[in-house]
């Protein structure tokens, strides 16, 4: 009799400590992906133009997806690939049970190749993917028009050619005047933005580790791989939020939002660099209300 009673005992004990797990299982959060669509742009938060296939003088290429989610808010990421490599990551509220979001990827012309995006959800559950190519169907003829150019170029008489050399060169030296003249003016609306109640310490870096900036320079090898701005902001009264814009040759290729929830709070955003982007790079720093509070240039060598 005793062995039954222990054996029913054991059995008991097995099921109690199994029923005591079950709660430690977390439920997803149910985030229904009614439709994803690739295109040139949107309006009306609708897609306009959509594709698989883009040119290379495209400019932006949206992701715009509707989702549907019982237990609001919540959020999912778009997550930005070219040749495998991270470009870059979004990061969307879901607000509503329904709603429609989106996100837009600067495409600089020289960046052809495969592309793709996911959409990924609190859990990092990869909600879907979409796969398209930039340039694939122009590059062929362009590729060809440049060499007829060049053998064309063999037929032209030395005069024409050396006129034309020294008309580019006013062009050039025209176009360099004009860019002094613009850095200027952004160094005067730098001094009159910055004096702020906010003081905003900016340093860039090849990494972060325990919240501090590793591997601080200004001048970085072509496969440094990322580079990350780190801040440290003090003076605020309220949590807030600011802004990272990336310029590559003052073309703005990237933008994260990142929150400041109190006061002297660290935080950093990374940009990933591609072993043929040398020339010259910039991250503004702009508050919430838009304007510019800091920025710090730096050079990647080629």
């Amino acid at each position: 009799m005793y062995p039954n009673i222990r054996k029913g005992l054991t059995v008991f004990c097995t099921m109690v400590s199994f029923s005591v797990f079950i709660p430690e299982i977390l439920p997803a959060k149910n985030i229904i992906l009614e439709k994803a669509v690739l295109c040139s742009h949107v309006a009306k938060n609708e897609a306009v133009g959509i594709a698989t296939d883009f040119s290379p003088e495209v400019g932006k290429v949206y992701f715009w997806t509707k989702v549907s989610c019982e237990n609001i808010p919540t959020k999912v990421r778009h997550i930005w690939y070219h040749e495998n490599t991270e470009m870059a990551e979004v990061t969307l509220e879901i607000k509503y049970p329904s709603m429609r979001t989106f996100s837009c990827k600067k495409i600089m012309p020289q960046w052809t190749g495969a592309w793709y995006v996911e959409i990924v959800d609190d859990n990092n559950l990869v909600l879907k993917r979409l796969d398209f190519t930039i340039g694939s169907s122009e590059e062929g003829v362009k590729e060809e028009q440049e060499q007829k150019i060049e053998k064309n170029v063999d037929n032209i008489p030395q005069k024409v050619l050396e006129e034309n050399k020294a008309e580019t060169e006013a062009i050039d030296a025209a176009e360099k005047e004009s860019m002094a003249a613009l850095n200027i003016a952004e160094e005067i609306v730098m001094d009159e933005s910055t004096a702020k109640d906010i003081d905003i310490e900016i340093k860039l870096g090849t990494g972060v580790k325990e919240r501090e900036i590793i591997g601080e320079a200004r001048i970085f090898p072509a496969d440094v791989g990322k580079i990350y701005c780190w801040n440290l902001i003090a003076g605020i009264q309220e949590p807030t939020e600011i802004k990272h814009v990336w310029y590559y040759n003052n073309e703005k290729i990237a933008e994260t939002s990142l929150k400041v929830k109190y006061d002297n709070y660290r935080t950093w955003s990374y940009k990933t660099i591609m072993p043929n982007w040398a020339g010259d790079w910039r991250v503004e720093i702009v508050d919430a209300k838009g304007n510019l509070a800091q920025k710090a240039s730096f050079k990647i060598n080629p």
